[in-house]
């Protein structure tokens, strides 16, 4: 009787330890918000919509880069040492002679950002170029929040307004991409994402990632950042929480709805639409390397010389 008794108490130990180590692990795992969730195939629920191909125009050069200008209702388009702009149906418009191939471009109200070695600003207003002092090299992001120019340069945070440039940032390495929305930036640093608030930038939080970062995109809300990695996940973040990762083909290029209740993929597997919870809403198998999205069922995106419009249509209840 005596032994039974020992028994039971030592399983009753053996219990509380347990549960105590259960407490344990429990807490650290909830403190580190940034840790990846387990992967997730693709959802097979049938797509809500579908993508139909309503326009296709020739570049006589490769397309470098695209940038939507919603307020002026343009494309901008770089091919070659030529900018060009088109109206959201493919119309040309006009070309802009730049001094060098661009890699990069973003477009605000009243300016175009295009860079390549250089930093280069175009004043829609005027139609003259704007001059710009020399910035670090190699540039790897550019973006426009209202008047202010944020410039990733090498492992520096750059802002440029009303002619003058000042430093905001210096990471310990090259940064190698950027998002911006209203007043949050997203700054991708080899297997690091750093999430930056407010008027002066500050940073809020870090995004610890398995792999390098292939492209990212915020929400136009400010409330998700979508991340694609070089390992082909797919991943959605609310602020530095991981919400839900998906394992895809590699991505190239991101961009969301106006709405912000969807957004769209570009690369080996396709071009996607995604809703917030990562299920597939739409699918084509056409490949790409960017893409922009220029009204609440329209997408423009390029492949080598090609430029491509996209309609995305809502699909029959089925009977």
């Amino acid at each position: 009787m005596r032994s039974r008794r020992i028994f039971l108490l030592f399983l009753g130990a053996c219990s509380v330890a347990g549960f105590a180590s259960g407490v344990t692990t429990a807490f650290l795992s909830s403190a580190h918000v940034e840790e990846p969730l387990p992967d997730e195939g693709i959802s097979m629920t049938p797509p809500t919509s579908s993508l139909a191909l309503e326009g296709v125009r020739e570049m006589q050069e490769e397309i470098t880069a695209l940038s939507w200008a919603s307020s002026q209702k343009r494309l901008a388009v770089s091919a070659g040492a030529q900018v060009s702009l088109w109206t959201a149906d493919l119309a040309f418009r006009q070309t802009l002679a730049f001094p060098m191939r661009c890699s990069l471009l973003a477009c605000s109200d009243q300016y175009i950002a295009a860079s390549d070695q250089e930093l280069v600003v175009y004043d829609w207003k005027s139609g003259h170029y704007v001059e710009i002092p020399a910035v670090p090299r190699p540039i790897t992001g550019l973006a426009w929040v209202a008047d202010t120019l944020l410039c990733a340069c090498d492992q520096q945070l750059i802002s440029w307004r009303q002619y003058r440039l000042q430093q905001i940032s210096v990471f310990r390495a090259p940064i190698q991409r950027l998002a911006v929305v209203a007043d949050r930036c997203a700054i991708a640093v080899g297997q690091e994402v750093m999430l930056l608030q407010g008027a002066s930038w500050h940073e809020v939080a870090t995004i610890l990632l398995s792999l390098p970062v292939r492209a990212l995109a915020w929400s136009p809300d400010g409330r998700f950042l979508a991340i694609a990695d070089e390992g082909g996940g797919l991943a959605l973040y609310r602020g530095s929480r991981q919400e839900k990762r998906v394992l895809s083909e590699h991505i190239a290029s991101l961009a969301w709805s106006a709405d912000g209740k969807c957004f769209i993929s570009i690369g080996e597997g396709g071009l996607t639409v995604w809703d917030t919870s990562l299920q597939q809403q739409a699918q084509t198998l056409y490949q790409g390397q960017e893409v922009v999205w220029i009204s609440s069922n329209h997408v423009l995106c390029s492949n080598k010389k090609q430029l491509t419009l996209w309609k995305q249509n809502e699909k029959e209840a089925a009977l």
